[in-house]
């Protein structure tokens, strides 16, 4: 009986060494998202690695991918995020690992030796075949954020030189405990495409939880539908967004939409307010889709 395990045990060790022989790495220490001109903003969490076609698995980053080949093989890596969308089923249950097809994939071949770790640099951009409907980054004199949704002149979206994530300065909304709410829809309506087309709101947020969805509107009939879907949690730090509504769109089947904010001040346990004010910042504001 013991020379039997001892067997298994040995055969077992070399099986292991067999394979760690046989294994090459790939690693990636970042995923560099490059943006002509401003507002470059990403989140690439994960990496998505195929090797020659065959796919290997979905990695967070910075990581250090085993692949069963050696000498020349071709890596394709898709950029990962965190994803909001249809999938996120529960409340404050937010986000989920997708790959984001709006970004290009990167594409390389290296020389694996078993062994041994290869390091690579992947770099994206938006694909040649997206639309950027919008970008609102609030370096302009004025910004594209003025439908007084909740009728409060009190409250709304104003600049700030204090609060921004990219350039010098960003959008704000401050509330109190007699302002407590604020929704704000951008100025114009955008046809955007209904056919399950991938359909992206991106958005960086720092403070309050907010609020994101969409008005449309049916050119026929001239009804408006608000629907207000998803929910980002409150932030300390500045947080990379990636709202996911192709389903929503594809529900709805309207003419055109604007998107639309809403915020609130924060109740404590007790439902009463969790402070005097407080305010959620803004910045890099987009709206986009594949061709």
């Amino acid at each position: 009986m013991r020379f039997f395990i001892l067997a298994l045990f040995i055969i077992s060790f070399f099986s292991c060494q067999k394979e760690a022989l046989e294994t090459s790495f790939v690693h990636i220490d970042k995923f560099t998202f490059e943006y002509p001109s401003g507002a470059n903003s990403s989140d690439i969490v994960d990496a998505w690695v195929y090797a020659d076609d065959e796919f290997i698995g979905g990695f967070p980053i910075p990581c250090d991918i085993p692949i069963r080949k050696a000498g020349n093989v071709k890596i394709n890596v898709l950029p990962g995020v965190r994803e909001l969308g249809p999938y996120s089923l529960e409340l404050f249950k937010y986000v989920y690992p997708a790959i984001y097809y709006i970004y290009n994939p990167y594409l390389t071949e290296v020389n694996l030796k078993y062994g041994e770790t290869t390091t690579i640099y992947p770099v994206t951009k938006y694909k040649d075949k997206s639309t950027l409907v919008f970008l609102e980054d609030f370096e302009k004199n004025s910004h594209i954020l003025n439908d007084d949704e909740d009728k409060n002149a009190q409250t709304s979206v104003v600049f700030s030189t204090e609060y921004f994530k990219n350039g010098n300065k960003g959008g704000i909304i401050k509330l109190d405990t007699t302002n407590n709410v604020c929704t704000v829809a951008t100025d114009l309506f955008y046809s955007v495409p209904t056919d399950n087309t991938p359909t992206y709101i991106e958005l960086d947020y720092l403070g309050n939880s907010i609020q994101v969805g969409l008005i449309g509107v049916d050119d026929k009939t001239g009804q408006k539908s608000t629907v207000i879907d998803f929910v980002l949690p409150p932030k300390t730090e500045w947080t990379k967004s990636y709202i996911n509504i192709t389903q929503l769109l594809n529900s709805s089947q309207l003419s055109k939409y604007q998107v639309v904010l809403s915020t609130s001040m924060p109740l404590n346990e007790n439902g009463k307010f969790a402070s005097l004010n407080s305010f959620v910042a803004i910045d890099n504001l987009k709206l986009v889709h594949l061709n």
